[in-house]
C-alpha cells in the first residue's frame, strides 16, 4: 500500500475511508499520526498497514469541525440592535417609565403621538400639541414677511418633524411662546447646526433651511454671543456643498460602483426644484444684507441666480413668491448703490478714470423708478416691501450726507433735493414702524430689522451733517426721535397680551425695549444743545458713546447682534 505524502492538512488522514461495502469507517490512530493512507478498521480486524507492521490498531477519535472567524463575531446589525435597545431602556429608566421621544430620532406614526412628550435639553418637555401651536404661528405670523421658506398649510408638525427634523426643531426655537423653552431649543439647534454640518458632514437641504429660518427670525442669541455672521457663512457653506448655486451638470461624471462618485454624480444631474431656488435666494438676502453691516463680501449674483429669480416670478407656484420675488429685486438694487463711488464698500480706485457721482445718481434713481412701476398693485400696500422700499430710498440718496464738496457741482441743487428725499424716506420707514403692533414685531424677520436700523443711523446723519444749505432744526421737527423711542419702548414693554408671549422680562422684545431705553438715554444728553456735531464725544451715567460709531452703526450692530 503506497503512502500518502500530502502536507500541511493534518485533518486529511483522519477523514472517513470508504469500505468496499460502500459505507465509510474511520482511519486508525497509527495511519493519522503517519499521515498514511488507512484501509480502515471494521470488525476487529486491524488495517493493512497496522497488519503489515504488527501494531495495534484503533480507529481515532471523531475531529470536531471547527467554527469560522465569521459564526463566531455578531453581525453589524445585531450590534445596532442591541445598543438601540440599551437607549430604549436608559431612557424609560431616566423619564420614570415613560414613553419619550428623543430629539434628534426620526419618529415614526407608531412612535409619536399627540400626548406624548419630546424631549429637549436637559428636563425641557415639548408637547406635540405645542407644536401644532408653533408650526400655525410660524406660518402665519412669520413666514408670510419672508416667503423662503413654504410650508404648505396642510402639512403638521409631526408630518414635518419626520420629513425635515432639522427645519422642525428651528421653526420650534423661533416661534415658541416662552422665553427659556426658546432658549432650550436654541442652544439644541445650534448642537445640531455644529454636528451635521462639521461632525457628521451631513450637508442637507433640511439643514440649509433650518439655518436661514434661524438666521432669519431667531432673536435668543442677541441676549448671549451673536452668531449672525457665522451663521451666513454655515448657509453659504452648505449651498455650495450640495452644488445648488449653480444648475445641474448636463455631464454624468463619476466612477460606476464608487459611492462618493456616484453621490456626487447624483447631486450634479439631479433637478433643481422651487424649493432650491428659494434656498438660493434665501443665501444671497441673508448674504447681502450681512455683508453690508459688517463690510464684508456679499455672495456673488450669477446669471443662474438671475435665471433662479425669473423662473419663481413666472411659475406662480404660490402666491408669497410675489412678495419674495420683490424683495429680492429690492436688494439687487441695493447692492448696486453700495458699489458707487460714495460709499465705504467701494474699492480704492482713485487711479482709476471714473464718472462722476451725478452719472451714478441718475442710473440709481431710474432703476430706483422702475422698481416701484413694477410692483403688482396687491403688494403696493406691504408693510415689509413699503419698508424695503424706503430704506432703498434712504440709501439712494444718503449721497447727499457726503461730505466731499466735489460730489455735486456747486451751481446745483441736487445735494439739497437728495437730504429732503433722503429725509422724507427715513420719516416713511418710522411712520411705517409706529404702525405695527407688537404682535407684528414677533414674526419681523431679520431683513426688516436691519432696515430699521439703516433707517436711524441715516437719521442720525441727516441731523449732524453741516452744510450751509441744510436746517438741521427742521431735521428735528420732521421727525421728533425722542417721542418716537419713547412710543417704540412703551409698545414693546406692553407686549404681553397682544403677542401672546408668556414674558419673564428675558424675552427678544423685553431685550430689544431696554436697549432702546438706553439709546433713549444717550439722547436726551444730546438734546439739550440745538447742534450736534458729527464725531463729538458724550457721556452719560459713565456710558461714553462715540457720535462717529454710532454713525457707522456699532451700536444697532451691537442691538440687534448682528456681529460676531
Amino acid at each position: 500500500m503506497s503512502l500518502n505524502g500530502s502536507s500541511g492538512v493534518g485533518d486529511a488522514a483522519s477523514a472517513p475511508v470508504a469500505s468496499a461495502a460502500g459505507g465509510f469507517v474511520r482511519a486508525c490512530t497509527n495511519c493519522v499520526k503517519a499521515k498514511a493512507r488507512c484501509s480502515g478498521t471494521e470488525g476487529g480486524v486491524r488495517c493493512g498497514r497496522c497488519e503489515r507492521m504488527e501494531k495495534e490498531c484503533q480507529p481515532s477519535p471523531p475531529v470536531r469541525k471547527r467554527r469560522t472567524a465569521k459564526d463566531k463575531m455578531p453581525s453589524r446589525t445585531s450590534k445596532l440592535e442591541e445598543k438601540l435597545d440599551g437607549l430604549v431602556q436608559l431612557l424609560a429608566q431616566t423619564n420614570g417609565g415613560v414613553n419619550t421621544i428623543a430629539i434628534h430620532s426620526l419618529p415614526t406614526p407608531e412612535s409619536s403621538s399627540g400626548s406624548t412628550p419630546i424631549v429637549l435639553s436637559g428636563s425641557m418637555q415639548l408637547q406635540m400639541e405645542d407644536a401644532e401651536i408653533y408650526l400655525n404661528r410660524f406660518q402665519t405670523q412669520f413666514a408670510k414677511n419672508l416667503p423662503c421658506i413654504i410650508i404648505p398649510p396642510t402639512t403638521t408638525a409631526q408630518q414635518l418633524r419626520k420629513e425635515r427634523p432639522i427645519l422642525w426643531l428651528s421653526i420650534m426655537a423661533v416661534a415658541s411662546h416662552h422665553p427659556s423653552q426658546q432658549l432650550a431649543i436654541s442652544r439644541e439647534l445650534r448642537e445640531t447646526f455644529g454636528r451635521e454640518a462639521f461632525v457628521e458632514a451631513r450637508p442637507s437641504l433640511d439643514l440649509l433651511l433650518a439655518v436661514l429660518v434661524y438666521a432669519s427670525w431667531d432673536r435668543s442669541f442677541c441676549g448671549e454671543k451673536p452668531i449672525m455672521s457665522s451663521l451666513t457663512r454655515l448657509a453659504t457653506s452648505i449651498l455650495y456643498d450640495l452644488g445648488l448655486h449653480k444648475p445641474p451638470s448636463k455631464v454624468s461624471v463619476g466612477i460606476p460602483g464608487d459611492d462618493k462618485t456616484e453621490r456626487l454624480r447624483y447631486k450634479n444631474l439631479k433637478p433643481r426644484t422651487m424649493e432650491d431656488r428659494r434656498a438660493l435666494l434665501g443665501c444671497f438676502l441673508l448674504n447681502s444684507i450681512t455683508s453690508y453691516f459688517l463690510k464684508s463680501d456679499s455672495m456673488r449674483w450669477t446669471t443662474y441666480s438671475a435665471e433662479c429669480l425669473r423662473m419663481l416670478e413666472e411659475s406662480g407656484e404660490f402666491e408669497s413668491d410675489k412678495l419674495f420675488v420683490q424683495i429680492v429685486k429690492a436688494r439687487l438694487v441695493a447692492e448696486k448703490v453700495l458699489l458707487a463711488p460714495w460709499h465705504e464698500t467701494m474699492l480704492d480706485t482713485a487711479h482709476t478714470p471714473r464718472p462722476s457721482a451725478l452719472f451714478y445718481l441718475t442710473a440709481l434713481e431710474n432703476q430706483l423708478q422702475e422698481f416701484k412701476t413694477n410692483i403688482p398693485v396687491e403688494l403696493r400696500g406691504n408693510h415689509i416691501l413699503l419698508l424695503e422700499l424706503h430704506n432703498l430710498e434712504a440709501l439712494v440718496y444718503e449721497v447727499g450726507c457726503s461730505p466731499s464738496p466735489d460730489m455735486f457741482p456747486v451751481q446745483s441743487h441736487r445735494r439739497i433735493e437728495c437730504l429732503y428725499a433722503c429725509l422724507n424716506a427715513v420719516k416713511s420707514c418710522i411712520d411705517i414702524l409706529e404702525a405695527l403692533t407688537p404682535s407684528q414685531y414677533i414674526g419681523l424677520p431679520f431683513l426688516t430689522y436691519s432696515a430699521t436700523s439703516h433707517s436711524f443711523r441715516v437719521f442720525y446723519r441727516l441731523l449732524t451733517f453741516q452744510h450751509p444749505d441744510w436746517d438741521q432744526t427742521l431735521v428735528r421737527q420732521t421727525l421728533d426721535f425722542l417721542s418716537i423711542l419713547n412710543e417704540l419702548e412703551a409698545k414693546l414693554r406692553n407686549s404681553r397680551e397682544d403677542t401672546g408671549l408668556d414674558s419673564d422680562g428675558s424675552d427678544f422684545l423685553d431685550l430689544l425695549a431696554g436697549r432702546i431705553g438706553r439709546i433713549k438715554k444717550w439722547w436726551e444728553a444730546t438734546a439739550a444743545s440745538p447742534t450736534v456735531e458729527a464725531g463729538g464725544d458724550t457721556t452719560f451715567d459713565g456710558m461714553e458713546f462715540d457720535a462717529l460709531q454710532f454713525v457707522d452703526e456699532d451700536w444697532f450692530n451691537d442691538l440687534l447682534g448682528f456681529r460676531n
